[in-house]
């Protein structure tokens, strides 16, 4: 599949208001790498919640009445465990924006390819 595929397909969805033009326009500047979340910072954030992610899965198991009994039966552990489920979600949310502007970034690349293959063709 050529980047022009990609591209066009990317830009079908519904959420899309931008067309091939104006994303090959779009500018960017590298972030600065000492500044906000590192890969070193990534790595141990996924070590460090993947088991509270194994946990919070465990949590979707669970029904009202085996989570109420949880909670009477140790309510420290409760709250630990759902302010543990609330950082990770947070963390996991800001992986997911970085995510989200790379895929951003390489789609205003592609255009940029796509609209050259367009014109060589």
């Amino acid at each position: 599949m050529n980047i022009a595929t990609i591209i066009s397909a990317k830009q079908a969805t519904p959420s899309s208001d931008v067309d091939l033009h104006e994303m090959a326009a779009m500018d960017f500047q590298p972030w600065n790498p000492r500044v906000g979340l590192t890969q070193q910072g990534i790595y141990d954030h996924a070590r460090r919640n993947l088991e509270t992610a194994c946990l919070a899965l465990g949590v979707m198991y669970k029904t009202k009445e085996d989570l109420a009994a949880m909670m009477g039966a140790n309510p420290e552990l409760f709250q630990d465990l759902l302010e543990a489920i609330s950082d990770s979600k947070k963390g996991f949310e800001e992986i997911a924006t970085i995510c989200g502007a790379a895929e951003a970034r390489l789609l205003v690349v592609g255009a940029g390819a796509a609209l050259k293959e367009v014109a060589a063709a």
